[in-house]
């Protein structure tokens, strides 16, 4: 089955859309994709900011960051480790964390990339946006090649 969003415009298989039982066929009208840019941008108001830092204290906000450190400590003990890692290396000295993006070169707060767990002090600083275009990337290719 498809739909079309009423955002965007496009028509999407229903598997692109989430669930809502208000509506008549239990699917949204706007796409995940839509969606999820209409909720980063409420994320970066005032309101938004201080409604996430509300939740984020909540029993309900730590219960699922809890539960979300679990499964990423399952399901990717590698990266748990190599994250431990360069954290203790940048606390001790052994690493230090420049103040701009290697890829853009923007002046910011840079977070470690690994190309490879099993090397975890061999790292690339990107800034979050960067670092979210690789880690799409590497998805999107790891995608094609086992699928």
């Amino acid at each position: 089955m498809s739909k079309t969003c009423s955002k965007c415009v496009k028509k999407k298989e229903s598997l692109e859309f989430s669930k809502a039982q208000s509506q008549k066929d239990g699917l949204q009208c706007w796409c995940k994709e839509c969606k999820g840019e209409i909720q980063r941008a409420y994320r970066q108001t005032e309101i938004g900011k201080e409604s996430f830092r509300k939740y984020q204290q909540s029993e309900a906000g730590k219960e699922y960051n809890r539960r979300n450190a679990q499964n990423q400590r399952r399901l990717c003990p590698e990266k748990v480790k190599a994250r431990n890692i360069v954290n203790k290396a940048i606390q001790t000295g052994k690493l230090t964390r420049p103040d701009h993006c290697e890829s853009c070169l923007k002046k910011c707060f840079v977070e470690a990339h690994h190309e490879d767990y099993s090397k975890p002090l061999d790292v690339d600083w990107l800034c979050g946006k960067c670092h979210n275009k690789l880690e799409e990337l590497q998805a999107e290719y790891e995608r094609i090649n086992n699928g």
